[in-house]
């Protein structure tokens, strides 16, 4: 009946072609006659064998109508002798009619043959590993350089971005933070400022237009600070005077204050000029240069020497406790501003659009002309896909899908079966 109900809507079905419609009226006549004619026959039988006496239009027209359901029901049965059954049981119906020797469909039967020889098939002759590596490589190549893959790509990788910025900024704070800081450690040691100053200072310094350049500063500077020398020295003068046990005599018995009138005699105005005009010469230019060298001879064997290493270590110590803090502070409260800064600016899309996407097209297209279709080729078995595809593929499924394509041309076969076999009774009546 299910058959039978689905050939009738299949029937009403405008959208098929004609014929289909027609064909599948014509095969629900072909059920019913055939199993109206199985069921006379089988009743006839029964009366025969009581004794009732049979009308001769009956004898007659049975043998006609009976020819006409052996061809629909045989072409019937073979049809679902491809399928069904659809395991080996010894309980459906096929079984029986063949008397047990037909087990499973043929199509369940031998699946594993059938796709063997379909996958061999199709990967020899249909669809070659070669030619659809080509095509898939030709497809990427060409979609590489779409203008809107690019946009979408490029908006996609943003959004990532975006969506990931704390994790992004939480992941490279203390990869940051530890390059720099051990690129601080490694810089900062007494063999790299022992280098610096054997490269770089010993060198500036040995030069003769440099030392000028000190010398006159050191100059300009004692120039700008004579009158700071001048109260020094008159200062000086007088606690020295001050210490003399005569001045102290003096100044108890006559009430002279001697250290300030001697200071007070002195025109120091004059001898601050006097320092002015004795710097600008140059013979004590001359001597301050070849102090400069001297000095710095110094300073580098002073760095050699056992003394020097201790001071310079603990120097070096608190130096870099210092600035490790600093660092960690200013990567810790300035870094992620400046990294949100850079993930959400235009410039990142516009970079990437204009210098990492054409990079990345260039390699991508130069890696899938070499080694990218061989790796598809290696990896991409059309001969497994078909096997395991029709492996996991169930039978019922298949006889639906072949029964949705091809269900026309199946029920014109058992149509065509019952008109031959009406065919062939109308011959031997007429015999």
């Amino acid at each position: 009946m299910r058959k039978i109900k689905k050939l009738y809507h299949l029937s009403l079905d405008r959208e098929r072609p004609l014929t289909y419609r027609v064909f599948s009226l014509a095969e629900i006549f072909c059920i019913f006659m055939s199993s109206i004619t199985i069921v006379g026959l089988f009743v006839i039988v029964m009366l025969k064998c009581a004794g009732v006496a049979i009308p001769n239009y009956i004898t007659i027209s049975l043998p006609f109508f009976l020819s006409g359901a052996v061809g629909y029901l045989t072409n019937f049965i073979a049809v679902k002798m491809l399928f069904e059954p659809y395991e080996r049981s010894d309980k459906h119906w096929i079984r029986y009619v063949t008397m047990g020797f037909w087990k499973q469909g043929m199509i369940p039967a031998n699946k594993n043959k059938i796709g063997e020889q379909m996958a061999e098939e199709i990967s020899t002759r249909l669809l070659t590993p070669e030619s659809i590596s080509k095509e898939i490589c030709a497809l990427a190549s060409a979609k590489i350089g779409d203008p809107a893959l690019i946009e979408r790509f490029s908006t996609e990788i943003n959004n990532i971005i975006l969506e990931n910025e704390n994790k992004i900024i939480e992941f490279l704070l203390p990869k940051i933070e530890d390059s720099i800081l051990t690129t601080v450690d490694k810089v900062i040691s007494i063999e790299n400022i022992k280098n610096f100053w054997d490269e770089v200072l010993e060198s500036w310094i040995q030069q003769d237009t440099n030392r000028e350049k000190v010398s006159l500063a050191i100059v300009a500077l004692l120039k700008n600070k004579t009158p700071q020398l001048t109260k020094i020295a008159k200062e000086f003068l007088i606690e020295k005077i001050n210490s003399w046990q005569l001045a102290v005599i003096i100044k108890n018995t006559l009430s002279v204050d001697l250290a300030e009138s001697l200071a007070d005699f002195i025109n120091w105005k004059e001898i601050e000029i006097s320092i002015s005009k004795k710097l600008a010469d140059k013979k004590i230019q001359s001597q301050i240069k070849e102090e400069i060298l001297k000095t710095a001879e110094s300073i580098r064997k002073w760095m050699d020497s056992e003394e020097a290493k201790g001071q310079i270590n603990n120097f070096l110590i608190t130096s870099k406790a210092y600035i490790e803090q600093f660092l960690h502070s200013y990567i810790q409260n300035e870094v992620p501003v400046m990294i949100n800064k850079v993930l959400n600016s235009k410039e990142l899309i516009k970079w990437f659009k204009a210098n990492a996407m054409p990079s990345m097209q260039k390699k991508l297209t130069t890696w899938l002309e070499s080694d990218g279709c061989k790796m598809i080729l290696e990896n991409f078995s059309i001969k497994e896909r078909i096997l395991a595809a029709i492996d996991k593929q169930d039978v019922r499924e298949f006889q639906n899908m072949i029964d949705n394509v091809a269900s026309e041309h199946l029920g014109t076969i058992q149509v065509l079966g019952y008109v031959l076999g009406l065919l062939f009774g109308s011959i031997l009546f007429l015999c």
